[in-house]
């Protein structure tokens, strides 16, 4: 199991968008959440390692 979840990281997600020369990026799985406390939206940051139920190959999107 722990090599299946190794390959359902964040960095192999097509929802995922990795910051520019750092280890995090954002999910872009939902719409981003609205904090209506500083009235803007953001996505989720995540780093590249972690990995959630509704992961969706890059390498199956693009075949």
């Amino acid at each position: 199991m722990k090599g299946h979840l190794m390959e359902r990281m964040c960095q192999n997600c097509d929802f995922w968008e990795k910051q520019k020369g750092q280890h995090y990026g954002s999910c872009k799985r939902h719409a981003p959440p609205v904090r209506e406390d500083v009235y803007y939206a953001y996505w989720p940051i995540t780093k590249e390692q972690d990995f959630c139920g509704e992961y969706k190959d890059r390498q199956q999107q693009h075949q």
